[in-house]
């Protein structure tokens, strides 16, 4: 079990995710990267603006995957957006039906190892 600092702000939606281990979609050649194993707090009651980090995945599927939103409007708003990993390697992708996809929150911050 992971302890949240006092730090973060506690909801009834606010949960640690790990990235899982051979998850490399969202480790970029420089700057911010998020890791195979790094730990976050996300929040599935808050919002997400265009290029806020968010959970995200298929309807139903259980799979889940961090991405960077890029929309015209809020994530809750909008219709179509993309979704961008940080790794240059991997597509974006286009969403044109949002009921395809669950949304598991907005990324508040990453825990720190020590």
């Amino acid at each position: 079990m992971l302890t949240v600092p006092e730090s973060v702000p506690v909801g009834p939606l606010v949960y640690c995710y790990v990235i899982p281990a051979g998850d490399f979609s969202m480790v970029a050649r420089e700057g911010l990267s998020f890791a195979p194993g790094d730990e976050l707090i996300l929040d599935g009651a808050l919002d997400v603006e265009h290029g806020g980090y968010l959970l995200i995945g298929p309807a139903g599927s259980g799979q889940w995957m961090l991405r960077r939103y890029e929309g015209g409007a809020s994530f809750l708003q909008a219709s179509e957006f993309m979704l961008y990993a940080l790794n240059p390697a991997v597509s974006p992708v286009r969403v044109t039906d949002r009921a395809a996809w669950d949304y598991g929150g907005r990324l508040i911050r990453r825990l720190e190892k020590f």
